[in-house]
């Protein structure tokens, strides 16, 4: 694919909009440092010089912990935020919720609008752990163990001296041991830092339907990304462009996809992407 004739971007957040070593901050009301601002501006202003149409923000993070990237990038092509690994999504040029539960059952194919009606045992999880499920984890690990404000993945917090993998296994066992949560489609992932519980929703998935909402062909989109969990939306998509710091496996999908592996790592290398495209 000639990359100039890129139409859309799906660009990950965390470990490619950050400064080396400055991770952005997670959560609600938070805001960059001086440091990952000067950067998020320096990529926004790429961006808008770039011949891309449309930037698409794909993450596993929540919503509400994605406005300050927008308002920090302060780019008019930031079309949608695609959160929660393709579970969520928002428009923000009409500043309105998009239901991606309807737009895959519209869209098809059949397998990727049954991977969204998994949502509604996700959300019956939330409600399970916000309503018993907190203290009951809380209590046995001697940690206060918020669930993160989102609504279609259940992800929490690892804290300090408790093994991520200890954790997924309690909640794995305590939602399957709950005969009201049909926990069967399940996907659970562990890091040092988090703990999620999703459907089989992918980036991939998400990407795909909000191309059909912009009338593009995957073949017109880029994937930018680092994560085991952006391997759907590279698997999908035209091509992609990975940081330094990328997970091998990402970087073996990326590179079997006519792809580039930067030699800058994190926002340093986002910003010679758009530089590129310019």
């Amino acid at each position: 694919m000639d990359w100039r004739n890129a139409r859309v971007v799906f660009q990950d957040i965390d470990g490619c909009l950050n400064p080396p070593n400055a991770p952005l901050p997670d959560g609600p009301g938070r805001s960059p440092d001086a440091e990952q601002a000067r950067l998020l501006d320096q990529i926004g202003r790429a961006i808008d010089t770039s011949v891309v149409s449309h930037v698409v923000l794909n993450t596993g993070r929540g919503l509400s912990a994605m406005d300050f990237v927008v308002d920090a990038l302060a780019s008019r092509k930031v079309r949608y935020l695609l959160a929660e690994h393709g579970a969520v999504a928002f428009d923000v040029t009409e500043k309105r919720a998009i239901d991606m539960q309807r737009l895959a059952k519209r869209c098809g194919p059949p397998e990727r609008a049954a991977r969204y009606m998994q949502l509604g045992p996700i959300r019956d999880a939330i409600s399970w752990y916000q309503s018993a499920g907190e203290s009951q984890l809380s209590a046995l690990f001697g940690h206060p163990l918020p669930a993160l404000p989102k609504s279609a993945n259940l992800t929490l917090t690892v804290p300090a001296g408790v093994r991520s993998q200890d954790l997924i296994d309690a909640l794995e066992r305590a939602l399957e041991a709950n005969a009201a949560i049909d926990s069967g489609d399940f996907v659970y992932h562990s890091s040092d830092h988090y703990v999620d519980v999703i459907s089989e929703v992918s980036k991939g998935d998400g990407a795909l339907l909000l191309l059909e909402e912009l009338d593009a062909a995957p073949e017109q989109a880029l994937a930018m990304g680092d994560g085991r969990n952006d391997i759907s939306m590279f698997e999908v998509l035209g091509s992609g462009f990975c940081p330094s710091n990328a997970a091998p496996e990402l970087k073996r999908v990326c590179q079997s996809r006519a792809g580039v592996v930067s030699s800058r790592s994190c926002g340093d290398a986002a910003l010679e992407f758009y530089r590129s495209l310019s």
